[in-house]
């Protein structure tokens, strides 16, 4: 049986630096890191990738130098180290701003969640249009499809959390929904927002989550695949790493349209996390990007982590 998550099994690989972040670019989610297994797990609309494996696989693409935040050109979204002014002054020649991230608790905290991008923090909303000036004009031309990445902190006998997210597009007059792309286990094309019970107990209804780690055995036990991997690789390092290839803001713009983040951390423990939004890891992705929604399959995920996820399609509203 394979041993988990090809979730996050993902990620990785490929090195190619992005013009101005000088990171490693991802590699076509498709990839297989051994037989059966791609670089990259598919959570309903997104492709999930996990740093340290990308280190594993291609260890002299400079994955394990990546820094949250490098350069100042990453959006933070959701942080516990001051939200004040955070987005301000941002991207290429500082020339952006943007809305204040959320803000993470003190301390331990069993969950969370937030909304970013409509004017709930200081210094919004977002418009889809600045957004996609500041990816253009910061990461290069072509880069128009948001990065999303996770910096964990969690310690102790449980080092894991569980991450459920939607992002809109939304009509800055309604808040209707234009488009949406879901961040869950559901496999099926649609997105549930976990519930007040849901987020103090993922259990209750795993589909709506996406397990996130701390450690990865990849491979089948005792072939020697890869080493146990560690995800929560420590404070300021990137751990997990996910974008929508659909996600295309080029595709909506010109009509005064606000991006959405609805972002959802359970199980948490330590410190706080970090949640970041970037152009810099250059996403790819250039074959079956598209995959059908498959028929419905256990859902392992509380005990084998990021599984079983298909279904990448994007969800439109008239």
């Amino acid at each position: 049986m394979k041993k988990i998550f090809l979730t996050v099994i993902s990620i990785a690989l490929l090195g190619a630096s992005n013009a101005l972040a000088q990171t490693p670019t991802l590699p076509d989610p498709n990839l297989e890191v051994i037989p059966g297994e791609t670089i990259a797990t598919q959570y309903d609309d997104f492709f999930a990738y996990a740093v340290d494996l990308n280190d594993k696989v291609f260890p002299d693409d400079g994955w394990d130098k990546v820094k949250a935040g490098t350069g100042g050109l990453d959006l933070l979204l959701y942080t516990g180290a001051g939200t004040n002014n955070r987005n301000q002054n941002a991207g290429a020649g500082d020339a952006f701003d943007f809305e204040d991230p959320m803000s993470a608790p003190a301390g331990n905290a069993t969950f969370v969640s937030g909304t970013w991008g409509i004017g709930d923090q200081d210094n919004g909303p977002v418009t889809v249009d600045n957004l996609y000036d500041y990816l253009t004009s910061t990461f290069g031309p072509d880069v128009s499809i948001p990065v999303f990445y996770l910096d964990m902190n969690q310690e102790g006998g449980d080092p894991d959390l569980f991450i459920s997210a939607k992002v809109s597009i939304v009509d800055p007059n309604t808040f209707a929904e234009i488009a949406y792309w879901g961040f869950d286990s559901s496999n099926n094309g649609l997105y549930t927002a976990p519930t007040a019970a849901d987020l103090a107990n993922p259990a209750l209804d795993p589909t709506k989550w996406v397990y996130a780690p701390g450690n990865l055995d990849i491979g089948d036990p005792g072939t020697g695949d890869f080493p146990i991997i560690d995800e929560n690789r420590g404070s300021g390092k990137p751990d997990f790493i996910a974008f929508a290839p659909d996600m295309d803001l080029s595709n909506y713009l010109g009509q005064g349209y606000l991006f959405r983040a609805d972002f959802y951390l359970s199980d948490l423990n330590n410190g706080f996390e970090e949640l970041f939004l970037t152009g810099r890891f250059g996403a790819q992705c250039t074959e079956n990007c598209n995959p059908t929604v498959p028929e419905p399959t256990s859902m392992l995920l509380l005990g084998s982590g990021l599984v079983g996820m298909v279904g990448l399609r994007k969800k439109k509203k008239s």
